[in-house]
């Protein structure tokens, strides 16, 4: 009866810690916390996982049959589930990084060649792109020029087309991803982006690309990617 009760209390114990454990709220300014949440779940069902075992090592003695094995399993697997909600929780890719402020000059600028509802279209694309907090430069290139250049500006004032990694890019259909931009040697390819920036990443559209860089490494979440590819296809049927 004494080992029944124990494994009860232990289960009703875990039962609650998995239903009144804080659910993280996803906003791109606490993904520290919601990384400790997912922790700390990830660490409760452990420390259940383990007084299970000490409670059937030590209290059960012998195998033990009934209702006794169905609360031990019930237990075990309430602490699996409070493992795999924290894991879930626990995002590697999108963990804090060190914000770095990013070299260059601000500014603004749009090709006098572009007729008023391009030059629009193409001010959209930018405005809408920075939303994205940590985007910081945003750079058009469509037909073959650099149609428009916003936020922090890199030395060169074009797009280098004619480079492996944009020449890859625009003959491509997804976009091209530098997650840690600073670390590969293509690097060199990016002059019209800040010279130190974290993350960079390339998105073709009929006719042109959209590259923006990033003032974090690892900044862009899945999220991120999926609306700057929706903005970039909007710009390529406006500027068709």
């Amino acid at each position: 009866m004494r080992r029944h009760q124990c494994s009860k209390a232990l289960l009703a114990v875990l039962c609650v810690t998995n239903a009144f454990a804080p659910t993280p709220v996803r906003r791109p300014s606490i993904r520290q916390d919601a990384q400790l949440t997912g922790d700390a779940r990830v660490a409760g069902g452990i420390v259940g996982l383990a007084l299970v075992a000490a409670n059937r090592i030590f209290l059960a003695g012998e195998l033990a049959f009934g209702d006794q094995s169905r609360a031990d399993l019930l237990a075990v697997a309430a602490t699996m589930g409070l493992i795999l909600d924290g894991l879930s929780q626990v995002d590697v890719e999108t963990r804090e990084s060190e914000v770095v402020q990013l070299r260059g000059e601000r500014g603004r600028g749009v090709s006098s060649s572009l007729s008023d509802g391009d030059a629009s279209a193409a001010r959209w694309a930018a405005r809408a792109i920075r939303t994205i907090e940590s985007v910081k430069t945003v750079v058009l290139y469509y037909n073959d020029k650099t149609i428009l250049r916003e936020g922090i500006l890199g030395a060169s004032r074009d797009v280098d087309a004619a480079s492996p990694t944009f020449s890859a890019a625009l003959r491509a259909s997804v976009e091209t991803y530098a997650p840690d931009l600073q670390a590969v040697p293509a690097r060199v390819d990016f002059g019209c982006l800040p010279k130190n920036a974290q993350s960079a990443l390339i998105q073709p559209f009929s006719g042109g690309c959209v590259a923006v860089a990033c003032d974090r490494k690892r900044a862009l979440s899945p999220r991120d990617v999926a609306k700057i590819r929706v903005v970039a296809r909007r710009l390529g049927e406006r500027l068709s």
